[in-house]
């Protein structure tokens, strides 16, 4: 608790990793959610939007597995559950649902030597009746990479997609678990974009 969070999330990674390779599970760099007994990973380079939509989907009831990895059992494509804080760049919280705001302002607040500043949010003060999940089967994959337009929209991914290094890392076969690029709009929208074409895998 008392070193900077650079250094402390790189140890806490470097933990994870090492358990993963001890029993045989794959590391992912994702937002890993669940809804009933299902789970969703959401990956890509936009990382803010992802964590804005994770707590707006946990402000409908949705759990988290995973705030920023993602720990898999390839033969049985389990994720376990990581607790570690959100981290939320100081310019994306306003974004955040209104029910955070008391996480937030329990939150430290911390500055990178490149200036950027974030909160460590931990999304148990959010009030929300259930934060964490015991882990949960993968169920679908979202990327979310930073396009917008005016409504959201989502869409299919191309093979060559499927096997890009960001999967293929994990040891993750995308033939069994559907993947589809998201195109952000409102949140409001978004979140239920989501939720539909999640609710449509069952």
């Amino acid at each position: 608790q008392s070193a900077l969070p650079q250094v402390g999330g790189a140890i806490v990674t470097s933990v994870i990793r090492d358990v993963a390779v001890t029993r045989g599970y794959r590391t992912m760099r994702a937002t890993v959610l669940s809804k009933g007994d299902r789970a969703l990973a959401m990956v890509g380079d936009d990382w803010e939007s992802t964590i804005t939509l994770a707590a707006h989907l946990h402000g409908r009831g949705w759990s988290y597995v995973g705030s920023d990895n993602a720990l898999l059992d390839p033969a049985t494509l389990d994720v376990l559950p990581i607790q570690k804080s959100l981290y939320v760049n100081a310019s994306s919280v306003t974004q955040f649902p209104t029910q955070y705001r008391r996480a937030v302002e329990a939150s430290p607040w911390y500055v990178t030597p490149q200036g950027i500043s974030f909160y460590a949010v931990d999304p148990r003060i959010a009030g929300h009746s259930q934060t964490w999940a015991s882990g949960a089967p993968l169920t679908g994959i979202i990327i979310v990479d930073g396009a917008m337009s005016n409504q959201p929209s989502i869409d299919s991914l191309d093979p060559a997609s499927l096997r890009s290094d960001r999967f293929t890392r994990a040891g993750l076969d995308c033939s069994l678990v559907p993947a589809v690029d998201l195109r952000l709009g409102g949140l409001v929208e978004t979140c239920d974009l989501v939720e539909h074409w999640f609710d449509s895998l069952q």
